[in-house]
């Protein structure tokens, strides 16, 4: 199994199975095999988070949460706008729409803190249409981080 469908395998199973009482009443808790899953809301790469990073350093920003995020099995983000250097703005038909683009090295952050999945599916995924959306995909996939919930098509 590659690197992404370990991801993709052992999150599956933590949703589907964390609940439910394990087969077979003689079954130990220390027989049984567990994971630890660090999830995190909208993470922000765009706007004025770039000063701090250029000015201090990529490891810097979520450096308080590292030693959480990197003994966890599998660690999981939102991030809360596109990363690409592509696109325009794209028309969501929102009254007042922000807008969030991120430069492509601001995906250091989340590999240096030790992210191994990205969650795309938001409100800020297509604020630059689809040319973007696709970038960002390319760019995640060369950073080597599993993603979830945006892709090529419908």
């Amino acid at each position: 199994m590659n690197r992404h469908g370990k991801y993709f395998a052992a999150f599956g199973l933590f949703l589907c199975f964390a609940f439910l009482p394990a087969a077979g009443a003689a079954q130990t808790r220390s027989q049984t095999q567990t994971y630890t899953l660090f999830a995190s809301g909208d993470t922000m790469l765009a706007r004025w988070v770039a000063y701090s990073v250029y000015q201090d350093g990529p490891e810097q920003a979520l450096a308080g949460l590292h030693p959480l995020i990197r003994s966890s099995d599998i660690a999981m983000t939102n991030l809360e706008c596109v990363v690409s250097t592509r696109g325009n703005f794209w028309n969501k038909g929102e009254y007042r729409p922000f807008l969030y683009r991120a430069r492509p090295e601001m995906l250091d952050v989340l590999t240096l803190a030790g992210f191994d999945l990205v969650v795309t599916a938001n409100n800020h995924s297509m604020d630059y249409g689809p040319e973007a959306l696709l970038e960002q995909m390319a760019l995640l996939e060369a950073a080597g981080m599993a993603q979830v919930g945006t892709g090529r098509n419908k």
